[in-house]
């Protein structure tokens, strides 16, 4: 019993990651069943999947939407020397409340294990195919791009539908978890005690339900303790806000870390901590967008070692530049990329640049010729050459895992006194694009030669981050006296990667002021609140008397008008639609010939500006589900419910998912009833509901019936419902006149189909939104 089932061996560290690259448990006298080597906290491209002898419990804690309170995971955790999962929305990354992209890599430095949990933590079940690739796939892409070598997944809202599961497998995870389906204190009685290891599916791991607020330290011992009884297995803690009486899923500071402080000698008896992947196991596989296109891995391509080599975390090539021209100096010292292509530009006519494509690489070092790196500054991170291309055969990629302030890393036209950088004109501007695609920041630059050298000129404003590639354009300044050629360049920023390809430089003449629209505000990086009135800005120069002002919630996939024949004051009050994104635009352009536009820097955000998530799904409600038919009152606020029972959401039986399962009577009941009383603490202006049934639903609220949904043969007791349907989900806009300040009573009546049904779901979540004064 003594001898570990598997030896991990140091794993090799992955070049951007710069921390160590395996850990192992301390050499302790074991006497019960030892729990096998710790693998590596920083994930390497393989790592065997865990094995468990008789007996042993592994217990993996997760902590689910990136919730800001969480950083206090990073102390607590390290005084027991654990690691957890964090389950992160890539399109809160940053966002009030939620943790900063500086918390995820102080955590992932601690050897916390980074998940994904789509981009902007959203129910997968009724999402079209392009949507949910988008918020499972994109999410990942985002993540990595990040750093972060990303193999697990977990469903917000359980919402594992049969394609959200393939979705998972399409889009890279090695794993996936949901909640409710391991035996709790608070429901699922049928369920098993610990999922097995392996799992039974890896891509529908079981895990008890989410820890609540009301939950004891007797509660949480009680999931390790029935894994032990029950002869080994895997728990899995599901954790959210880490506070004191914040909301329903929370747990305080101190009670999770008097949990810690009682399972940590429980490895004497062959109980321990790891993450989901060191469980499941697995390799890194390369990031996959939305679309299908595969993210390329990092390594050099076509075996040619690539130019300079990724520089591992060094400093790059001396001081930051300060804002100073960067003279040339090749990436890290290394001579730059050989001969330039015969001199001439490529194709002739309006194109000015040498190989604008990135396709000729005279000398084989994997730089375009007549193109340079430069890491300006300093910065760590990679260059190669891709096959991941818009157009042709190849494109450059560049990525940073940390900077210095003021330091970028850019692919720039060579800066000689030769055939590469194109002559320019005096007074004249140029148009400068290429096609891209990057979720960091990214911009273009240029620079400019006199008789003396070369001068940084100037530098456009961040562009729209995008999953795959998009095109981006800028326009410089007019050309100061004295200049007599010019280099452009396009940037990374931030930490993250970025893919260049196919650009394009087009003399525009001699600039007039007739011809800008500016877009002011917003201008990238807002959070609107939907449905509140904002000031759309911008300005403009030349006679225009009116605009149109239009709007995308999809960084420019699809426009929806604001306004037409808009008076050009520069000003006009939006009220921001009901549409929740982090990837709106907006567009201001004019009405007469020739078309002109501008568009936001970068994508700004709507959100729901909630009271609070005043009910959650997996809240308890009362319910009666005998069969028998409570009365004619029984959704009236004054209907004495005391007798009826309690239980957490989902409420159902029949799936297997369920927080409380229900008594299926022999001849399926044809109603099933639920009430909650909901406190608020002012008048609302809004309110929205998320609910989902099997397989009719009808909701009242303080008495007045506010929605119905497949139950048209009858709201009487016997009636069933007029349409079969399987764990649907229905978002409502509830009329807030219904709804007062202090005691609001809730109730729902779910009817099944015909006396024959096998299974029955309910649960509900409500969103409030506060009443102009109010709280």
């Amino acid at each position: 019993m003594n001898t570990p089932i598997r030896r991990v061996t140091l794993l090799r560290v992955l070049g951007w990651s710069g921390l160590l690259a395996a850990l192992f448990a301390p050499a302790t006298a074991w006497t019960s069943p030892r729990p096998p080597p710790l693998a590596a906290l920083v994930l390497s491209q393989v790592t065997p999947p865990l094995e468990l002898e008789p007996g042993q419990v592994v217990v993996t804690f997760t902590f689910a939407d990136t919730l800001k309170n969480q950083v206090l995971v990073g102390p607590l955790f390290a005084k027991y020397g654990m690691h957890a999962t964090f389950y992160i929305s890539a399109g809160r990354i940053g966002r009030a409340g939620y943790l900063t992209l500086a918390d995820l890599r102080t955590l992932a430095a601690a050897g916390h294990e980074i998940g994904g949990h789509t981009l902007d933590h959203e129910e997968l079940d009724d999402l079209p195919l392009a949507e949910l690739r988008h918020q499972v796939c994109d999410c990942r892409v985002a993540l990595m791009g990040f750093g972060f070598p990303v193999t697990s997944f977990a469903f917000p809202f359980g919402s594992d539908s049969p394609l959200a599961r393939d979705t998972v497998i399409f889009c890279g995870y090695n794993n996936a978890r949901r909640t409710g389906r391991i035996r709790s204190p608070t429901g699922c009685n049928s369920c098993p005690l610990a999922e097995s290891v392996p799992p039974a599916d890896p891509y529908s791991i079981r895990s008890p339900t989410s820890i609540k607020s009301d939950w004891t330290l007797a509660n949480l011992q009680s999931l390790v303790l029935q894994a032990e009884n029950a002869g080994g297995g895997w728990i899995m803690i599901s954790l959210h806000d880490i506070c004191t009486g914040c909301g329903t899923y929370s747990i305080t500071e101190s009670l999770l870390d008097s949990y810690l402080a009682w399972l940590a000698p429980r490895v004497s008896r062959g109980t321990f901590v790891r993450t989901a992947h060191q469980v499941v196991g697995g390799p890194v596989k390369p990031a996959v967008r939305a679309d299908g296109g595969v993210v390329d891995a990092g390594t050099p391509d076509a075996g040619a070692p690539d130019a300079g080599g990724p520089d591992a975390g060094a400093p790059d090539a001396g001081a930051p530049d300060a804002g100073v021209s960067d003279a040339g100096v090749p990436d890290a010292g290394i001579p730059d990329a050989g001969v330039p292509d015969g001199g001439a530009p490529d194709g002739g006519g309006p194109e000015l640049l040498p190989n604008p494509s990135l396709e000729v690489d005279a000398d084989g070092d994997n730089v375009p010729d007549c193109w340079k790196r430069t890491n300006a500054g300093t910065s760590s991170g990679g260059w190669s050459r891709t096959t991941d291309a818009h157009s042709g055969s190849w494109a450059q990629r560049v990525s940073i895992t940390s900077l210095s302030s003021g330091a970028e890393r850019r692919l720039e036209v060579r800066q000689d006194f030769g055939p590469c950088a194109p002559s320019v004109v005096t007074g004249h501007r140029y148009r400068v694009s290429a096609w891209y695609k990057t979720a960091a920041r990214a911009g273009f630059r240029a620079f400019y030669r006199t008789s003396t050298g070369w001068v940084a000129w100037a530098a456009g404003p961040d562009l729209p981050t995008s999953a795959s590639y998009r095109s981006g354009e800028w326009l410089t300044p007019p050309v100061p006296s004295g200049a007599l050629a010019v280099s452009v360049a396009l940037a990374l920023r931030a930490p993250g990667m970025l893919f260049m390809d196919t650009f394009s430089l087009v003399d525009l003449g001699v600039s007039t002021p007739a011809s800008t629209l500016t877009v002011m505000a917003p201008r990238g990086g807002e959070s609107l609140p939907e449905g509140m009135p904002v000031e759309l800005r911008w300005s403009s120069t030349g006679p225009e008397e009116s605009v149109d002002l239009s709007w995308s919630p999809d960084l420019g996939s699809t426009w929806a008008p604001v306004a037409s024949g808009v008076p050009n004051t520069g000003r006009f009050t939006w009220m921001v639609p009901e549409v929740l994104t982090t990837r709106g635009l907006l567009r201001v352009a004019r009405q007469t010939a020739p078309p002109m536009s501008d568009v936001s820097d970068g994508p700004f955000s709507i959100y729901l500006p909630a009271l609070g998530r005043v009910v959650r799904f997996g809240d308890a409600w009362r319910y009666e589900a005998s069969g028998v038919d409570p009365g004619p009152g029984w959704f009236l606020p004054d209907f004495e419910d005391s007798h009826w029972s309690t239980g957490p959401g989902e409420l159902g039986y029949g799936d297997g998912d369920e927080g409380t399962v229900l008594l299926r009577t022999f001849s399926a009941q044809s109603s099933v009833y639920f009430r909650k009383k909901v406190t608020l603490t002012g008048p609302v202006s809004s309110v929205t509901m998320r609910i989902r049934y099997d397989d009719g639903v009808a909701v009242w609220v303080n008495g007045t019936h506010v929605f119905s949904r497949d139950v048209d043969s009858g709201l009487a007791h016997g009636d069933y419902a007029s349409a079969s349907t399987d764990n649907a989900v229905a978002d409502v806009v509830l009329p807030a006149s219904a709804f007062v300040a202090g005691e609001n009573t809730v109730a729902v009546m779910v009817k099944q189909v015909n006396s024959e049904s096998p299974d029955l779901s309910f649960d509900l979540q409500l969103d409030v939104v506060a009443a102009p004064g109010g709280e």
